[in-house]
């Protein structure tokens, strides 16, 4: 099995310790992830190698809505949930599948769009609800007791509500930018096999016999035409006189 990135390590060694229940993770987690040799979103590599041994795996955005990534059987009794988009109605329903069921994972996208920053005086109803929802799995014990986590990904920690990023049950992990040594292993996976370079990271010189015939034709091609021209009768009289018998030179 492949490591995981440090980022990844850390949430996987903090939930297993027992730390929180909720992550919000933060920094760069719109890019790609090198895994199993394909690049995939954080979002899908958190689903299928991070929380791999979970029996329900749920993601949610505002947009695309909720969709199960993996589940054991019939999600009978979650079909609203399913066909809805927005917190309101989403929220209840994964917040029962996370207090009835074991083993769940559920990972929010752009969290600062569910529960987003600013003066409660001036929130929106979805918006107070979504927040309080939020805190509620935070502090509920039914989480560590199913084995059950929530993970929330925002690229600013700031535009999200400073009373989840600020809540003692809640751990922040960081997702950095890649290094070099992941920036390489990752133009050398999307790269094609036929246009790799060699191992010295210049492409591979043709065959010489290639250079050696398009040296040949563009010498034929660069050679200048020309015309033959009639010898005059004194230059012919001349070399007469000059030649022997056999036309060398006396």
């Amino acid at each position: 099995m492949a490591a995981l990135p440090v980022w990844a390590d850390e949430l996987k060694r903090r939930y297993v310790r027992g730390e929180s229940s909720l992550f919000v993770l933060h920094g760069n987690v719109h890019d790609k992830v090198l895994h199993d040799g394909k690049l995939v979103g954080v979002s899908d590599f958190i689903a299928s190698a991070v929380l791999e041994k979970k029996d329900f795996i749920a993601r949610y955005n505002l947009s695309a809505g909720c969709r199960m990534l993996k589940k054991p059987g019939s999600m009978a009794g979650y079909e609203e949930m399913l066909l809805a988009r927005s917190p309101d109605k989403v929220l209840p329903g994964l917040e029962r599948m996370l207090f009835t069921e074991n083993n769940v994972g559920v990972v929010i996208d752009y969290a600062e769009t569910v529960a987003p920053a600013g003066d409660a005086s001036f929130s929106s109803e979805n918006d107070r609800l979504s927040l309080v929802t939020l805190q509620r799995w935070s502090l509920a014990p039914q989480l560590e007791a199913s084995d059950n986590i929530v993970v929330l990904l925002a690229e600013v920690p700031s535009e999200l509500n400073p009373k989840i990023v600020a809540n003692p049950r809640v751990a922040a992990v960081q997702v950095p930018m890649p290094g070099i040594e992941e920036r390489r292993a990752a133009i050398s996976s999307s790269t094609p096999r036929s246009r790799r370079a060699g191992s010295t990271g210049w492409p591979t010189s043709p065959p010489a016999s290639s250079w050696c015939r398009s040296s040949a034709s563009c010498a034929r091609r660069r050679r200048p035409k020309t015309t033959p021209t009639r010898a005059s009768a004194s230059s012919s009289r001349w070399w007469a006189t000059r030649s022997g018998p056999a036309g060398w030179p006396r």
